[in-house]
């Protein structure tokens, strides 16, 4: 059907208004297909952005602890050199072995629930540190000690408490 225009030819669009027009209609089309474009990208890159951003935080927090694991295995291994290398000088010097010795045979003999806390070898001399939650462990402890024959046992400090028990702290004299 043929269109029918009912208004005035004056009224009707010059020929460069409208080619105008279909212009600006063109380039509004393509401007709205690029802004969806790149609006699409820009959601797509927060997503991929975000997804790494939370992988990396979840690398960090493993990366630390690993960091701490270490640290505490670097702290036991300076500790153990270190009392390795203390035990070797005190082996390697001539006026320990009786030292050393005191301890051997303090330790071979030792009852049972007695734990000793802290051994210092000075010279001529051994400090023994125990601890024990009953009286009668270190009534055989002493009795131990008694039979072994040291020259002098010395009574440095003797404490109680309920919730740790006995802590005994001896110096014997070869």
């Amino acid at each position: 059907m043929p269109e029918i225009n009912l208004l005035p030819q004056e009224l009707k669009p010059k020929g460069y208004a409208i080619k105008l027009s279909k212009t600006f209609r063109k380039v509004a089309t393509i401007g709205l297909v690029i802004f969806f474009v790149f609006f699409l990208l820009f959601v797509a890159a927060s997503i991929f952005l975000s997804y790494q951003t939370r992988n990396l935080k979840a690398k960090e927090v493993a990366l630390k602890n690993e960091i701490v694991a270490h640290e505490q295995t670097e702290q036991k291994l300076v500790l153990v050199a270190d009392r390795l290398q203390k035990i070797s000088e005190i082996k390697s010097s001539d006026d320990a072995k009786q030292e050393v010795g005191i301890i051997q045979s303090v330790m071979g003999k030792n009852p049972q629930n007695i734990i000793i806390e802290e051994v210092t070898l000075t010279r001529d001399s051994a400090k023994l540190k125990i601890s024990t939650d009953r009286s009668s462990n270190l009534t055989k402890f002493f009795t131990m000690i008694y039979t072994l024959g040291f020259k002098k046992i010395n009574l440095l400090s003797f404490d109680y408490s309920a919730a740790l028990g006995y802590r005994v702290e001896i110096s014997i004299t070869i």
